[in-house]
């Protein structure tokens, strides 16, 4: 964590801003598919962006006039349309062929641990075999069996199981999430930066113990990517060190051994090539639940709130996590002035975030 810089002046500001939108144009210029007539209407309207950042209200103006004319080009090509669609179609059956991989390569780790948890109790007890009416106590088969402590004990298992789950969400925030997700009318979610999945597993409990929901995580797990936008040095080099290839396979394994695996699909992509995806009739405007906890950088924060808040269905809620980051309070107003505030907290205990729900 820093400290939040004090701009000096606002034609500073207007200078610092412009040029890390600028890196994000030249990032979506190579990423994008779409035709040059659209690369140009998005290097337009970042530009706007960049003259307007000043001030909130100039930011929401430009970024609506920004989805005014993608608004306009999506009507006027309708067979881009499609061809989305089309694909979208063939990255859901993909993310099914990976989740039913993702389930073979950890049955056998799934059926070691349950012999190895059998074993154990038969050593513990030898004298006093447990009947299928004793159950075991839920703080212990979180150990044994997390699927079935989760089952059975709801969200107080499941706070136990976060605390070996890499990752900075607090109970307070997973309560949250828990609670959102519960919710008879939230059944699509989306999470920006899985990392090892402390705040995506309590949606996809949720959506487990009411037997309806899929959570999809928006996770590159690549170092370089994640020091794209820069934050601060001390950050940056942290996210340049961590072994993610690590800390992705035991998010995989989490996911397995608590039986997730029907309610959790994985884009191993950045979130901005993610948004061609769910910009398709699909998805769009039937996202319930976006967790916005990706780069951390003003540009991407920012950038993030702004297309995800879009595709967000109205009434439904968008989660911003680590308010208290400089780097994120340009990010964070901008929800406020386009969003409604339901929750706010920022302190190390129950966490920083907030959460809006959309008009």
């Amino acid at each position: 964590m820093k400290n939040d810089p004090q701009l000096s002046d606002s034609a500073t500001a207007a200078h610092d801003l412009e040029r890390l939108l600028r890196l994000r144009e030249q990032t979506i210029r190579e990423r994008e598919t779409v035709t040059r007539e659209r690369e140009a209407e998005i290097e337009r309207l970042c530009g706007l962006i960049a003259q307007k950042d000043q001030e909130i209200k100039a930011i929401q103006s430009t970024l609506a006039e920004r989805e005014q004319a993608i608004v306009e080009r999506e009507t006027a090509n309708r067979e881009r349309e499609a061809e989305i669609a089309r694909l979208s179609e063939i990255v859901a059956r993909r993310e099914d062929e990976i989740t039913a991989l993702q389930a073979l390569l950890f049955e056998r780790e799934r059926t070691l641990r349950q012999f190895e948890a059998h074993a154990g109790q038969t050593q513990a007890q030898p004298d006093q075999p447990q009947s299928e009416a004793e159950t075991v106590p839920v703080n212990l088969m979180s150990l044994v069996d997390p699927a079935g402590a989760l089952r059975e004990g709801g969200l107080d298992s499941l706070l136990k199981i976060l605390d070996r789950v890499d990752g900075w969400c607090t109970a307070n925030k997973a309560a949250k999430l828990y609670e959102l997700a519960s919710s008879p009318d939230c059944g699509l979610a989306v999470e920006i930066g899985i990392f090892g999945g402390k705040s995506l597993l309590p949606v996809a409990a949720a959506f487990a113990r009411k037997g309806a929901g899929v959570i999809y995580g928006v996770e590159p797990w690549e170092n370089a990517v994640a020091v794209e936008t820069a934050t601060n040095d001390v950050n940056d080099d942290w996210w340049r060190k961590i072994d993610l290839v690590a800390i992705k396979r035991n998010f995989f394994g989490h996911v397995q051994r608590l039986q997730l695996e029907k309610h959790v699909r994985v884009l191993e992509i950045p979130s901005d090539a993610a948004i061609p995806v769910f910009q398709s009739a699909r998805y769009a405007d039937k996202i319930d639940l976006v967790h916005v906890d990706g780069a951390h950088s003003v540009e991407q924060s920012v950038f993030d709130c702004a297309y995800w808040l879009k595709l967000l269905r109205s009434g439904g809620h968008l989660v911003l996590d680590d308010i208290n980051w400089p780097s994120v309070a340009l990010a964070h107003e901008f929800l406020k002035s386009t969003a409604i505030l339901t929750y706010s907290v920022s302190n190390d205990a129950e966490g920083h975030f907030s959460i809006f729900r959309k008009p």
